[in-house]
């Protein structure tokens, strides 16, 4: 029934869990128990709801009555819904939320873990983190009760026949194996067991795809071997294989090797069917023939040439294709000339003369398309083992090339063997970590070898069969235990090729199906000697370390892939579909839903009878499915140093596209959804073989297939910290044939960004990849250091800045046409030959320059400028000297930061260096001789090392040296020159000679940069970094090592951003373990790592990449002006400057300060949304600095921390008793680090940056408990004090709601201290004063004053008081009340001195300017600063005209010169609005300028006259 009968019970809503289990769902599917649930509750409601309508219920009381309902049946409709897949789900994603719980924190431990990293995870809460240690602590009971929920969860997963979801697919399958692969990757042996039982369930359930396409393999095999299978049939049979097919291949093999003969014959054909499907097969034909009673079969089939390879009109020839079969090596030495002959029709021994004739001269013939098609490149390889360069070039040796002579097809003869299929092949486990195979111990050499010599052995059986190529494949059983994403029992395929006209062996071509060859276009790794990293577990898919032929250093991975789906079988499958097949199916719906794995899952998505066109998504499908599977070559190419990674693509299918969306969509794959190695340079290439380029709106209809236009589409993307991608159409030139005359080159369709000199535009599309040019080799230098070429900061920084603009645009706040079209403007400044740093006329290419330190003086476009600020990088060139500091570049240096300081535009120093340059010298060092203090026994020591004349006479200046004449047996000269000793006299009696020795006192040398010079130019820069951080804006990004000076110029610039794996060290950890006698330190990171730096404030900022450093420092220049004496760098308002502050602290409650600054979650805080930046988040936690805007204006934040924080106190390695340590510090109170903290960012808000400073203050005052005091906190927070009285932006202190100064905290941020910039406000919550309320009532309000109260207040004491002296009340009654009123009067004295602390006492006092409520803040704030920034100027103006005034009296002036200047009343002088409105109206500057002279000058005559 549709729905079954519910009984009813009186006359309302049946009850909802009535009939549960009893009824069946749309066409009699089950329904899991949720939905049964669902549907019952919603039949009740429909019963319900119709009852009541029908006793005529108004509507509102219909809805009430339903409202009523839905309340009573929530829980059950909750069940419902969490149970609406069954049981077996909900078991499911209950098992995967502990899975990701038991994830969550065990991804800590199961790498290296630092302490830092796991406060940071635990959110910098001790209580958290707490729970983190407890959780880990009972890992193994943990281990075992996930195994067993894991158990649960999997119990008869994916099994044939068993509860499936909506989609097909095994229930619970995707969600099962989406948990069980992070499981899988698990590191350590402590999770070895959850590890292994991980991967044992994904290989279990990627086996079940094997499992179900074996089940539905052999009844297809059977109709094709009976005839049953029809030709539509069969292509799609073929189409659905080709789709599967690194799998479908495995089982095939295995297939012929487990069945009878006649079913032998359909697998064989079959497999030529999936192997060759793409080529127009025809006339497949398997003939058997008999010897000495084994039956030996050979499939012979023709295939179509290539497209292009004939002319016009005229019919394609056809290619001939065998294959055989032999069960061992002893197979096929005893049968395999019979066999040939057999097939050729000629008896062994024997040759035709037309075999004979073309063994040289046809091969000649048929390369000659093939050698104009790969015109104008460098090959090495020889011409038959060359492979056409594009499928419209032909060639004999693959499918779909032309014949090698006009008489006669050529012949690929595929050769297979069958002895490892039926047995488990044993691997070694590989030590460089997972991969598809261990190709390491498998004897390739010795196989290609053997099968060498026996194919050459039988070349003229070969010849006689017209076979232009052989290829001997050996199909191997592998089971991977290391692999996860495929852990099914597959098939690696060694494959040896072997080709005219002597049948050796084509290397390039090893472990590839010659039929696929042609698309790999392999001939553009010509350059490169070439080996599989991993024997290919899919034929199509192919991994090489390339190792440059002429550059031994330059070493590549190539990755190789074909997708063939959606050519010509994919048009039968669609007519097939449209036509409608009629009885059973070899292929049933549930194989085709089947999850295939995870690269032919991409791929069998393009096979449907819908696909025959596609789109953008299919070629990155197939993308995202082939980076999965070749993920264990590109995690071990991070430790391989690779110079680079090349994967090709090569996509067949018809495609129709529009370019942008193109491009977006593979942008988008690349920067998101692949999962690509974090390498230093990536390239990817996409030959789209048939696209069509559309408009944006153009498509074709679903059920048409129209052939694109001839040429192809290839989409090349490089990844070097910044993704450049190009679509480029291959443009063929054809002859009056229809031929190609010419190899198809390239023209540039749209490139982002804008195509430069090294465009490909007009390029050969097949040319071999170039080698290593001098900046390649400078740029894979720099990256094996883990930096980027100093060249290349060009490029990150036109990226930065053009992220700040997409920001913009993202958010609404502005067009893409506002963003200008060219970002940054570098101009390189070099030394000349007097020395000079000057600027260049033209732009240098990288790699000429021979000084290791660059300079750039950069106009970049930002949003705060878009018409451009400068900015003067320094960068280190680690690709010249190690990029020490050597005399040369400590000039480039030097005058690059003058000019910057001259100029009054910001430095940017980009550090990577080995610190200063030492040397010896070279010309001295091929020179100098020893004298021994015993010439014969060399071991008594060295006497001194001296010069012959001659020698010295060479060397001039460059050493020191005095004579010494020395007396020298002719047998001891002998022996200094080698020479002979039996040509002197010797022993007694033997003459001497008398010789002038040179003695070296001294080596000047006569090269630059060989010690204390050096030196001393690093103490040049070390000066100018210091002078230059007092003067302009600085910061530096350490992006790799940086030693001694260059560590120091790091500090001195006093911002830094450092690279999480660049060490700020003064030496290395080498020689300090050479120093300390023991391997003490492991890396350069234990001494100078972001550990290190990040906690002790030497680094503001951590960051990941050089991209995201130069980021950094393009967002922190957002908020610093265009030179040092401009104004601010303001932007727009976006954010309302009249909204309320919604975020306020609760009285009691703890928060994160940060929410005052920039709100939490929907409530928005004082400052614009999304602009805070914080800096030094890492070190002395209990104060939060950074950057923020406020209504558009960049400011400095300074903020407290109030709740306890952990303090991180490293142990040193060096000393055997040193320990980490965690010391708690309270919130509110200044310690000796958060008190330097606060003075620093004071210095740097004020020094170069310029910014105004509001601090919301929350300080209870300094800790001074004696490890504080000895720890300097005194010192630190007089610093503060300092810095503030030299500030000269306006500085806003404000207490916000339920926070208090007090004591030394107000001292230090006092307005007296700067009464010239610094305002005080206060919310009318906040509190302020010497102590708290409660230390003020123990010292001023004791008991006795209590007492006092007491009697004054209390009408019974006062009684009792009267009537003491009669005798009637006693003193113990009078104290005995006193204690009884005690407990209500004890608060008293605490509320008493809480009133003189209320912000009303601080504005009659004068020591806040206003009471500001907290939710008003932010508009009271805007037009405040505003106001300031526009009166400064005029402020400065009366303090050099008139330095004797006091701040009062100049801000008197100014307002007064505000009335007679600039038009404003009196009435108006203290609106901060109007005012602010009236500077911004202001044109005649020049007339308020005049009147503020004219008042002050009055001021100073008036005060003269009074003094006087």
């Amino acid at each position: 029934t549709d729905q079954p009968a519910v009984p009813g019970s009186g006359g309302g809503p049946p009850s909802p869990l009535a009939g549960l289990g009893i009824y069946a769902g749309a066409g009699g599917a089950p329904l899991e128990l949720g939905a049964r649930v669902l549907q019952l509750v919603e039949s009740h409601r429909a019963a319900a709801e119709e009852e009541l309508r029908a006793k005529g219920l108004a509507d509102g009381a219909l809805a009430e009555a339903l409202a009523d309902f839905d309340a009573k049946v929530a829980p059950v409709v909750d069940f419902g819904q969490l149970y609406a897949r069954g049981t077996r789900h909900r078991a499911t994603l209950l098992v995967d939320d502990f899975v990701q719980r038991f994830l969550k924190v065990e991804a800590l431990f199961s790498t290296t873990h630092t302490m830092s990293a796991l406060l940071a995870a635990a959110e910098n809460e001790p209580a958290k983190l707490v729970q983190v240690f407890l959780a880990h602590s009972q890992l193994e009971r943990r281990s075992a009760t996930l195994m067993s929920l894991i158990d649960i969860a999997t119990t008869s997963h994916a099994s044939p026949g068993g509860p499936r979801d909506d989609a097909g697919a095994n229930d619970g399958n995707e969600t099962r194996i989406a948990f069980l692969r992070p499981l899988a990757t698990l590191e350590g042996i402590d999770y070895a067991r959850i590890q292994s039982k991980a991967k044992q369930l994904l290989g279990t359930m990627t086996d079940d795809m094997a499992a179900l396409m074996t089940k539905q393999l052999y009844p297809s095999l059977h109709r094709m071997a009976s005839g049953a299978m029809g030709a539509a049939e069969e292509a799609a049979f073929t189409s659905y294989l080709q789709a599967h097919m690194h799998v479908a291949q495995a089982l095939l093999f295995k297939a012929y090797a487990e069945s009878s003969s006649g079913l032998r014959k359909a697998v064989a054909r079959t497999l030529v069917q999936m192997w060759y499907g793409h080529c127009h097969v025809a006339n497949v034909a398997t003939k058997t023939y008999f010897r000495t009673g084994k039956e030996k079969s050979v499939i012979t089939w023709e295939y179509d040439a290539a497209e292009g390879a004939t002319a016009a009109g005229e019919e394609a020839p056809k290619n001939l294709g065998a294959l055989v079969f032999f069960s061992s090596r002893e197979d096929m030495e005893t049968h395999f000339a019979w066999l040939c002959s057999c097939i050729s029709g000629v008896e062994p021994g024997k040759q035709t003369r037309r075999a004979a004739a073309s063994s040289a001269g046809g091969m000649a013939r048929s390369l000659s398309n093939k050698a104009l098609a790969s015109a104008g490149s460098v090959n090495n390889m020889s011409a038959a083992a060359m492979p056409p360069v594009s499928p419209s070039a032909s060639s004999l040796t693959h499918p779909g090339g032309a014949a090698a002579s006009p008489d006669a097809p050529r012949r690929t003869l595929h050769v297979i063997i069958m002895a490892d299929v039926a047995v488990e092949h044993k691997w070694k486990a590989k030590t460089r970590g997972p991969a598809q195979s261990s190709y390491d111990s498998f004897d390739d050499a010795g196989s290609a070898k053997y099968y060498q010599d026996f194919v050459k052995a039988n070349a003229p059986a070969l010849r006689a069969l017209d076979t232009a190529q052989v290829a001997v494949t050996i199909p191997t059983p592998t089971r991977d235990s290391a692999m996860v994403e495929a852990l099914m029992s597959m098939m690696v395929t060694p494959t040896y090729n072997f080709a005219l006209p002597d049948y050796d062996e084509v290397a390039p071509w090893r472990h590839i199906l010659p039929q696929f060859v042609q698309w790999l276009e392999l001939e553009r790794l010509s350059s490169f000697d070439i080996k599989h990293d991993t024997l290919p577990v899919h034929p199509l898919v192919h991994v090489f370390v390339g190792t440059a032929k002429q550059q031994a250093q330059d070493r590549r991975l190539f990755v190789r892939a074909v997708s063939i789906v959606g050519v010509d079988a994919q048009q039968q499958v669609a007519r097939a579909s449209r036509a409608g097949r009629s009885g059973d199916a070899p292929l049933s719906p549930s194989l085709s839903a089947a999850d295939p794995g995870p690269f032919v899952a991409a791929e069998s998505a393009l096979t449907g009878p819908e696909a025959t066109v596609g789109d953008e998504t299919a070629p990155i499908a197939v993308l995202k499915a082939l980076v999965d599977l070749v993920q264990p070559s590109l995690s071990a190419s991070k430790s391989a140093h690779y110079s680079s990674i090349h994967v090709f693509l090569q996509h067949l299918q018809p495609l129709q596209l529009q370019v942008n969306a193109a491009m977006d969509a593979f942008t988008q794959a690349l920067t998101t959804d692949l999962d690509l190695p974090d390498t230093s340079m990536l390239e990817l290439e996409v030959r789209l073989a048939k696209a069509a380029t559309v408009g944006a709106g153009g498509a074709l209809a679903a059920d048409t297939f129209e052939p694109p236009p001839p040429g192809a589409l290839r989409v090349l993307a490089r990844s070097s910290h910044v993704l450049q991608m190009s679509v480029y159409r291959e443009a063929v030139t054809m002859d009056l044939d229809g031929r190609p005359s010419a190899p198809a080159r390239l023209s540039l369709v749209a490139s982002r960004p804008r195509a430069d000199t090294a465009s490909l535009d007009g390029a050969v599309a097949t040319k071999p990849y170039a080698l290593l040019s001098v900046v390649d080799q400078r740029r894979m230098r720099c990256h094996k250091a883990g930096t980027t070429y100093c060249y290349d900061l060009l490029e990150l920084f036109a990226s930065a800045v053009k992220g700040q603009w997409e920001a913009l645009v993202a958010a609404g706040h502005c067009t893409a046409a506002d963003v200008p079209a060219k970002l940054t403007e570098p101009t390189e400044l070099a030394l000349d030959r007097d020395g000079v740093l000057k600027p260049l006329a033209a732009p240098r290419p990288g790699g000429l320059n021979a000084v290791g330190m660059v300079a750039w003086r950069m106009v970049m476009r930002t949003p705060e400028y878009p018409e451009g600020r400068e900015v003067v990088v320094i960068a280190n060139d680690l690709s010249v000297q190690n990029g020490t500091f050597g005399p040369r570049e400590d000039d480039v240096f030097r005058q690059a930061s003058a000019l910057a300081r001259a100029e009054r535009i910001p430095r940017l120093y980009i550090g990577a260096n080995s610190g200063a340059r030492f040397g010896l010298s070279e010309a001295v060092k091929s020179k100098f001789r020893v004298e021994w203090n015993d010439w014969q026994d060399p071991n008594k020591g060295i006497k001194y090392l001296y010069l012959t004349p001659k020698e010295r006479e060479s060397l001039g200046a460059a050493v020191v040296t005095e004579e010494v004449r020395v007396r020298v047996n002719k047998a001891q000269r002998a022996f200094q020159l080698g020479m002979p000793g039996g040509d002197f006299e010797a022993e007694d009696g033997a003459p001497f000679v008398e010789e002038l020795h040179h003695k070296i006192v001294a080596i000047i040398g006569t090269e630059e940069g060989l010690g204390v010079e050096c030196l001393q130019g690093s103490g040049m820069i070390a000066a100018e970094t210091a002078i230059a951080n007092r003067e302009i804006f600085t910061i530096a990004l350490s992006t790799s090592r940086n030693i001694g000076i260059g560590s120091y110029v790091l500090r001195l610039g006093q911002r830094i951003v450092q690279h999480a794996a660049a060490p700020i060290i003064l030496t290395g950890h080498v020689a300090l373990n050479k120093l300390l006698g023991n391997n003490v330190y492991e890396s350069n990171l234990q001494l100078g790592g972001p550990e290190v730096m990040s906690n002790n404030g030497v680094s503001h900022a951590i960051v990941h990449s050089d991209l995201e450093g130069i980021a950094a420092i393009v967002k922190w220049l957002s908020y610093v002006p265009r030179t040092a004496d401009s104004p601010p760098a303001a932007l727009p308002a976006f954010d309302p400057v009249d909204r309320d502050v919604e975020f306020c602290p609760v009285e009691g409650e703890i928060y994160d300060p940060r929410c005052l600054i920039r709100g939490d979650g929907d409530k928005l805080g004082l400052f614009d949304v999304g602009s805070f930046t914080e800096t030094l988040a890492d070190w002395a936690r209990t104060v939060v600095v950074g950057r923020a805007r406020l209504g558009g204006i960049p400011v400095g934040v300074i903020a407290t921390e109030n709740r306890l924080v952990m303090k991180t106190v490293l142990a040193d390695p060096a000393n055997m008793e040193s320990r980490e340590e965690k010391v708690a510090q309270a919130g509110q109170v200044w310690f000796p680090d958060s008190a330097y903290k606060t003075a620093q960012a004071i210095h740097d808000f004020n020094h170069g940056e310029r910014l105004p400073l509001i601090i919301l203050a929350n300080w209870r005052g300094f800790s001074g408990g004696r490890k504080d005091m000895f720890e300097e906190v005194l010192k630190f927070g007089s610093y503060i004090v300092e810095n503030l009285t030299t500030y000269e932006q306006p500085v806003f202190v404000y207490i916000p709601p339920c926070a208090e100064v007090r004591g030394g905290a107000w001292v230090v941020i006092d307005t007296m201290i700067n009464p010239r910039v610094m305002e005080m406000y206060a919310d009318t919550t906040a509190r302020g004063g010497v102590l708290e309320p409660a230390g003020i009532a123990e010292i001023k309000f004791r008991r006795a004053e209590l007492v006092k109260t007491m009697h004054r207040l209390d009408p019974q004491l006062q009684w009792m008081k009267m009537n003491a002296a009669p005798g009637v009340v006693t003193k113990e009654d009078i104290n005995q009340h006193e204690a009884e009123l005690m407990p209500a009067y004890a608060p008293l004295g605490e509320m008493f001195a809480d009133l003189h602390d209320r912000p009303d006492r601080m504005l009659a006092k004068g020591v806040i300017r206003k009471v500001v409520p907290w939710k008003g803040a932010r508009t009271h704030f805007y037009w405040r600063l505003r106001r300031r920034l526009d009166e400064m100027p005029l402020q400065k103006r009366v303090e050099q005209r008139a330095p004797t005034l006091g701040a009062k009296e100049v801000a008197a002036i100014v307002h007064e010169a505000l009335v007679a200047g600039a038009g404003v009343s009196r009435e108006d002088v203290d609106d901060d609005k109007k005012v602010a409105e009236c500077f911004e109206r202001l044109e005649d500057v020049d007339a308020l300028n005049q009147a503020l002279d004219g008042i002050t000058d009055t001021k100073l005559s008036a005060s003269g006259s009074a003094s006087g």
